[in-house]
């Protein structure tokens, strides 16, 4: 089970490479060697290992047409391969990039089973908006037993 969590800064490079954080590179394991990047739910990437990308269109499969069709459309067109090579990187295309307003700075977000990778300005922005819904997380979670 995947488990990525915290938050990384990284630069992209002139060829859209970047560096996956070594604790995020660890949970891929030796086995594990290519990601699959898409578009992200907000202005941002999201990247997961193959295997969960498989439960992703699994699930995406079970869902009346007209949804697994608006799906399909938004992330399996979008999505692409990417190896990650011997130093660590991988490569994220163009249209990717300026999909997600990537250019230089970026931030690599994990979220349990995905990482996120976002400008690294937008990312302040979203984490600031998303602090500001305190309360409103803090009643989700008391819901489900969560006490702060």
């Amino acid at each position: 089970m995947y488990r990525f969590v915290g938050n990384f800064q990284h630069t992209l490079d002139s060829k859209g490479r970047m560096f996956l954080p070594v604790k995020h590179r660890e949970q891929f394991g030796e086995d594990k060697k290519t990601v699959v990047i898409t578009r992200g739910m907000y202005d941002c990437l999201m990247v997961m290992p193959e295997d969960e990308w498989d439960k992703f269109l699994e699930g995406v499969s079970e869902q009346p047409f007209s949804e697994a069709s608006m799906i399909t459309e938004y992330f399996v067109a979008n999505a692409t391969y990417s190896d990650i090579d011997g130093q660590g990187r991988i490569t994220i295309p163009a249209n990717l990039r300026e999909e997600a307003g990537l250019d230089k700075e970026v931030s690599v977000v994990g979220l349990g089973k995905i990482l996120n990778i976002w400008d690294t300005a937008r990312w302040k922005e979203r984490n600031t908006v998303t602090a500001a819904s305190r309360d409103a997380m803090r009643e989700a979670l008391s819901k489900n037993g969560f006490r702060f």
